[in-house]
């Protein structure tokens, strides 16, 4: 479990990196990346940053006493909305 939510937060974290315009081979965990070309995404970097607020707020609400399954369920559906 702590491994995949550090994953979570990791991945947009760099994603918000690159959004800012660091180069992927010095992301501090290039390997995430390495079959993917984060430029395809086009993000820029307030979108970025929403997307890494989500993941924060994943992370700090599964902190509290509440059901995971919908905590996960609402942070993946927030990216549809």
């Amino acid at each position: 479990r702590k491994i995949f939510l550090s994953l979570i937060h990791t991945w947009f974290a760099q994603a918000y990196e690159t959004a800012c315009g660091v180069d992927q081979e010095h992301l501090p965990n290039p390997e995430l990346y390495h079959h993917i070309d984060v430029h395809k995404f086009n993000m820029d970097e307030e979108h970025a940053l929403k997307n890494l607020k989500k993941a924060e707020t994943l992370l700090q609400n599964l902190n509290w006493n509440v059901n995971e399954e919908l905590a996960i369920r609402e942070f993946c559906c927030s990216f549809t909305a």
